[in-house]
């Protein structure tokens, strides 16, 4: 008699359910299966696309973690953490290559007034006077991010 309530429990439970979430057990299931029955002679092994797959499956229904038998639901969860930590990572990743615009633009700006060319005779297009020693001392102005200084003598 006990059986019997508690298969018909079951059965009212499972008409109560949405059908994708049906659905996505299904596919766990298979997907155990499919796990189980790969020849494997020691341990269990899973591959990269069942993790995803358990991950993907839990990320739209919490609740498949109750037909999760081949491992625990806390490493379904951990999985689920690692990845979203790996995502991260990459997406905040320092990127390398051309240097960004504002850089570029204030290099060229440096290079066009301030550096010395040498068909203007070593002066540059932007000449400044030279100053005497008694005026001050020297101080060095970043340019370019710092990349580059201009010094000038600071005026006592």
């Amino acid at each position: 008699m006990f059986g019997f309530l508690s298969k018909l429990l079951l059965v009212a439970h499972s008409r109560l359910k949405s059908r994708a979430r049906l659905e996505a057990e299904n596919i766990v299931l298979r997907q155990q299966v499919i796990v189980l029955s790969r020849k494997s002679l020691a341990r269990l092994r899973l591959w990269n696309t069942d993790r995803l797959l358990f991950v993907w499956l839990y990320r739209l229904y919490p609740s498949i973690l109750d037909a999760i038998t081949i491992v625990k639901p806390e490493t379904v969860i951990r999985w689920h953490h690692r990845g979203f930590r790996a995502y991260w990572r990459w997406k905040s990743r320092r990127r390398g290559g051309r240097p960004r615009i504002n850089r570029l633009s204030s290099y060229v700006d440096y290079y066009q007034r301030t550096r010395t060319h040498l068909s203007l005779d070593k002066d540059c297009p932007d000449s400044r006077p030279i100053m005497p020693r008694r005026i001050g001392k020297v101080i060095a102005i970043p340019q370019v991010g710092g990349l580059h200084h201009r010094y000038e003598r600071l005026a006592a």
